[in-house]
């Protein structure tokens, strides 16, 4: 193994072999650049709703050739720096940006920029985007889907949306209605469905 740490630019590494007579072979020829150096920060980081009701990101490309990608940073809190990024989504993306979160929430975004190599910029400005346009989440605590249990069993629901229609949501099992938390106790097979709309009429099951 050899160990370089030349300085920015391109440099020519030559490799050739000896055998134990001191006869040497041709050298090679590959170009390695060394580049330490990240691009520049994206800038005019802007974000809102698309009028098909999507999350849609713009921001100014970077002119020069240094820049080869963009990285992605989204969350549910104020993104303060790479240091700490527990808990947030990132992906490669490219201006402009669109995006359906697949639930409700006030998400944080900012944006970096890749050089060929790998090299990193700072974190971009930040935006904050509220979206409310996905269905409901719904959950249910207590069964799992096609589970089996031995046991009585208790199902809970739980349905998040920031625009939830609370009059829409509705339990059925075995095609009558049931109250969240009610014990089921009979032996057999089970089938508990959920709806839920929200009051721009976007529903989930």
């Amino acid at each position: 193994a050899f160990d370089d740490f030349p300085g920015e630019g391109p440099h020519r590494h030559e490799v050739s072999s000896v055998d134990l007579a001191g006869n040497e072979s041709a050298l090679t020829d590959p170009v390695s650049v060394a580049d330490a150096t990240p691009p520049m920060v994206p800038v005019n980081l802007a974000g809102g709703i698309n009028g098909f009701g999507q999350v849609q990101l713009t921001w100014d490309a970077d002119p020069s050739t240094d820049t080869a990608g963009y990285r992605l940073y989204r969350a549910t809190f104020t993104i303060l720096n790479k240091n700490d990024l527990t808990n947030v989504l990132r992906r490669t993306a490219a201006p402009p940006f669109v995006e359906s979160p697949a639930a409700d929430g006030n998400y944080h975004y900012s944006v970096t920029g890749l050089d060929a190599v790998g090299n990193e910029s700072s974190l971009s400005g930040e935006v904050l985007v509220v979206y409310d346009k996905a269905a409901p989440v719904i959950t249910v605590i207590g069964v799992g889907p096609e589970s089996f249990n031995k046991t009585n069993v208790a199902p809970v629901i739980s349905v998040f949306d920031a625009n939830l229609d609370t009059g829409s949501v509705q339990a059925v099992l075995d095609g009558a209605g049931f109250v969240p938390g009610s014990t089921v106790s009979a032996e057999g097979p089970h089938v508990l469905t959920v709806t839920a709309s929200d009051t721009e009429n976007h529903a989930s099951t």
